[in-house]
């Protein structure tokens, strides 16, 4: 009985002791606190802040409308309207899974796409915040990203199943021209002075710039997957990357001037390495996770883009 009760302490005790010493010390190498904000190579641009620009330059689910707002739920398929409060003023249904949407103030109009009907609806917003339905025309398959020139008389629009950038003046619908793009097309988005438009992507690892001013032709612009990110990348050309690193999930895109953008995505690395071994104890290989929140900054003109990621 002694015996066995002695066994008992020693088997209560020793875990407690190496949690205090150096088995806890071992356990708590690894920095488990919230991430920061980290540039990965020097900042693009020069010292001059870009100027503003109208916010319809790239699609959104929520544009400001006077002391309002107008959204687009995807759930529900519902465009709604609402006042400074957040209190429901009107709302229109535009079909379940809807794309995004951009506001032009000056015609207080939105141009809302929607991905199951396969269509864009060009919708009123009045003075006591009603909407209506102006017009609407077709598009290829699911159409998703919007964005409108800073002159507002053309309409981007790039669709997924049908995996094309389609021009259209607002005013008529009419087709002016479009493009190929690659696989799962998503946000859309130009630059304030309207030479240039980017198309994130969800799958490729990817962003096009399109020439908006003379050939309409897309540039492949690879995402930095490495920890410290190439400095320029050739146009039409991968980014070395470190590891088994993948970009994916690049919903959308935005302009910050003429010639800077940035990109949200995600950096996959499925099996990780340490010292040319592969880690295997764990679900990504590590205790580091497997998928990585970035930003992709860009330095768009001549003919190398500037990236640093963060």
């Amino acid at each position: 009985m002694g015996r066995r009760l002695a066994i008992g302490l020693l088997a209560a005790v020793v875990p407690a002791a190496l949690a205090g010493g150096a088995y806890a010390k071992m356990m708590m190498t690894e920095d488990v606190g919230p991430p920061t904000f980290q540039l990965h190579g020097r900042p693009l641009g020069g010292l001059t802040a870009a100027k503003p620009g109208p916010a319809y330059l790239a699609g959104a689910r929520i544009a400001a409308v006077g002391a309002g707002a107008l959204v687009i739920d995807a759930d529900t398929g519902a465009l709604l309207r609402t006042d400074t409060g957040g209190a429901l003023m009107a709302q229109l249904a535009v079909g379940k899974n809807a794309g995004l949407l951009a506001y032009d103030p000056e015609a207080a109009t939105a141009y809302v796409a929607d991905r199951g009907g396969d269509r864009i609806l060009a919708v009123k917003v009045g003075d006591g915040g009603a909407l209506a339905v102006t017009q609407s025309w077709a598009t290829p398959a699911e159409p998703y990203g919007v964005a409108l020139a800073p002159d507002r008389k053309t309409l981007l629009v790039t669709t997924i199943a049908d995996r094309t950038l389609v021009a259209y003046d607002p005013a008529l619908g009419t087709e002016r021209w479009r493009i190929a793009l690659g696989s799962e097309p998503r946000g859309v988005a130009i630059s304030p002075d309207g030479t240039r438009a980017l198309v994130a992507y969800l799958t490729t690892g990817t962003v096009d710039e399109i020439d908006l001013a003379t050939t309409h032709q897309a540039q492949h612009v690879a995402l930095a997957t490495s920890v410290t990110a190439p400095r320029r990348t050739r146009r039409g050309h991968g980014a070395a990357t470190e590891g088994q690193s993948y970009a994916r999930a690049a919903f959308t895109v935005a302009f910050m001037g003429e010639h800077q953008a940035v990109v949200p995505f995600q950096r996959e690395t499925p099996v990780q390495q340490k010292d040319g071994n592969e880690r295997s104890g764990s679900y990504g290989g590590g205790f580091e996770s497997p998928i990585v929140h970035q930003l992709a900054f860009l330095s768009l003109g001549g003919n190398h883009t500037g990236q640093i990621t963060a």
